[in-house]
Order: structure tokens, then C-alpha cells, then sequence
């Protein structure tokens, strides 16, 4: 009986020892196992935490973090290598912006929030954009973009484009040709006399006064070619070449002379230029030396006409005007 009573408690210990364990698993806890009396693998599993977002493990390069809303859609961000992608953000009013502890309401604004002595503002105007910009030294449009309106640029400089020809390449384009001393335009095809836009000089540096006198013996005596009123010519002009032709392959000399008033020549600078043309075939000649060039605005600019027999003379006189 005793040795019976033995065999059965082995018996109930060995079943206690031997039977399978069981477990359930918990919030973020994973149990798994290969099987009856086999060790058992606990494991956490960040993907069920909470139960309201789920988090990507790292079996791939893009990470998701998801949480789940019982309706509409889940929001998401993706870690990417290197980067964080969130989606297409909606602001729930009311929005504050918080600075330095400065905070402002910011739900119903538009435009540019800027911060002003630790303060949140609203930006919204070009002027407002100036007060906060501090260096304003360039402001470079992106290639094509349109400017609308009227412009004041308070009496900052203008650059135009300069290129040597000057070719603008569309119609109402501008620029200058420093080499020829040309501003030029490009001119679309509306006028009547032009067949296609076309490229067109509409101001020169140098420009000229010019005359013919015929029997110009008839007349040897002192003639009035400009007077550099300051009406138009409030800085004078400056004298840059004389021109002269003659009608026969003779002598000519013809001086252009400063004149302070009709009767008086100018005592320290009475000569802008002798143009001396010797007997050849070509029967002109072109003087760029003068010998006083700067003619100050109140003088009247006059040629001295000799009485050498010629049936006509031509000149130029070409000048260009100083700003100042």
C-alpha cells in the first residue's frame, strides 16, 4: 500500500513538471514557440502600442508611423533616408504662433508672418515687406517674370542691359551699345514701314549741326551755327570732331570759333577748331582734335567764312551733351 501511494505521488509530480505551459499575450507583447516543451520567445512588438498608431519597423528603409483615427483619415509621418515627410497639413484654427514667448493669433492672417522686436506680424503690403528687409541690395526677378503697374524707384538708378550690337530680341526690348553709343529698341512690325520687328537706334551719343553754304566768298564774314543757350543746353556740349567738304579740289580753311556774345569772341579760348583742307580729289576732310572742345552753356558757337572762290562748302560739327 505504501509503495502504491509513492508510484502515484511520482506520478502527480512528473504530470505537474511535464505539462505544456500556456500564456496570453499582453499590449505590445508577442509569445511564440516551436512547440510542446520547447523554450518560449517573448518579444515586444511596437506596432500594437496603445492601440491608436502603429509604428514601422525597420525591415526596410522608409519608416511609417501611423495613427489610427476611428474615421476619416489616418495621418502619417514617413522617415525617409535622411529626411521626415509629413502629408498636405490643414491648420485648425484658432493658430497661435509662439516666439520667444511673444504668441499671436495667426488664424486669420495672410500674406508673410514675420517677427518684429520678438513679436509675431502679419506682412502683407510691399511696404511692409521694406521695413522688414534690411538689405535691399539686390533683388533679383527669376528670367521671364512679368512686372504689372507702375514702378517708382525713388530715384534709384536704372540699369539697362548693354551689349555690343545692341540686339533686345523682343518686341519693346531696350539696350545700349556702349562701342556705337546707341540706345536701341526692338520695334514690332505695326508700323507701315517696317516688314518684321526690327532693331532700331532711337537715341545717339554723338549727334551734329551741319550746313551747305554756297559762294560762301559772297559772304566772308563770321556766321552763327549754334547758339548753347541753357534753355537746351543747360551743361554746354562737347565738341568732338568738324567735318568739311568743298565743291573743288582747292585750298580751304574754315575756323570754328567761341563766341561770348554776336561781337565778342571769347578772349581765352576763341578757337574750337581750325580745319585746314589741302587741294586732293577727295574734297573733304574730318578734324577729330579740336582745339577747344568744351563750350559752356551762354556761348554761341560761329565759323569764320574766308574769301577763297568755291562754289559751296559743307560742314559738321559733331558734340556730344554732358548730364552735369
Amino acid at each position: 500500500m505504501k509503495k502504491l501511494l509513492i508510484l502515484l505521488i511520482l506520478l502527480m509530480f512528473s504530470a505537474t513538471v511535464l505539462a505544456d505551459l500556456t500564456g496570453t499575450e499582453g499590449l505590445a507583447i508577442d509569445l511564440s514557440s516551436a512547440g510542446a516543451g520547447t523554450d518560449i520567445t517573448i518579444a515586444f512588438d511596437p506596432t500594437e502600442l496603445l492601440g491608436n498608431r502603429t509604428w514601422g519597423d525597420a525591415s526596410t528603409d522608409t519608416i511609417v508611423w501611423t495613427w489610427n483615427k476611428a474615421t476619416g483619415t489616418d495621418p502619417t509621418i514617413t522617415f525617409n533616408s535622411g529626411s521626415i515627410a509629413l502629408p498636405a497639413l490643414t491648420l485648425v484654427t484658432p493658430l497661435a504662433l509662439n516666439y520667444g514667448g511673444a504668441g499671436a493669433d495667426i488664424s486669420g492672417w495672410s500674406g508673410i508672418v514675420a517677427v518684429s522686436g520678438g513679436s509675431a506680424v502679419e506682412v502683407d503690403t510691399f511696404a511692409e515687406i521694406d521695413t522688414q528687409i534690411a538689405d535691399k541690395a539686390l533683388v533679383n526677378k527669376a528670367d521671364g517674370a512679368v512686372w504689372l503697374g507702375i514702378h517708382d524707384y525713388g530715384g534709384a538708378d536704372l540699369e539697362l542691359p548693354q551689349a555690343s550690337p545692341a540686339v533686345p530680341g523682343v518686341d519693346g526690348g531696350i539696350e545700349i551699345d556702349f562701342t556705337d553709343g546707341t540706345v536701341v529698341i526692338q520695334h514690332g512690325a505695326a508700323h507701315a514701314e517696317l516688314a518684321a520687328s526690327t532693331d532700331v537706334v532711337i537715341g545717339k551719343l554723338i549727334k551734329s549741326w551741319s550746313g551747305t553754304i554756297f559762294e560762301p566768298d559772297n559772304v566772308n564774314d563770321v556766321l552763327t551755327v549754334k547758339a548753347i543757350n541753357s534753355i537746351q543746353y543747360p551743361h554746354g556740349v562737347v565738341i568732338t570732331a568738324v567735318y568739311l567738304g568743298v565743291s573743288s579740289d582747292t585750298g580751304y580753311v574754315l575756323t570754328v570759333q567761341n563766341f561770348d556774345d554776336f561781337d565778342t569772341i571769347n578772349a581765352a579760348n576763341g578757337t574750337i577748331d581750325t580745319v585746314t583742307y589741302s587741294a586732293d580729289t577727295t574734297g573733304e576732310i574730318i578734324d577729330t582734335t579740336p582745339t577747344y572742345a568744351t563750350i559752356a552753356a551762354g556761348q554761341i558757337i560761329m565759323i569764320s567764312i574766308p574769301a577763297t572762290d568755291v562754289d559751296w562748302i559743307h560742314f559738321e560739327i559733331y558734340y556730344y551733351e554732358p548730364a552735369a
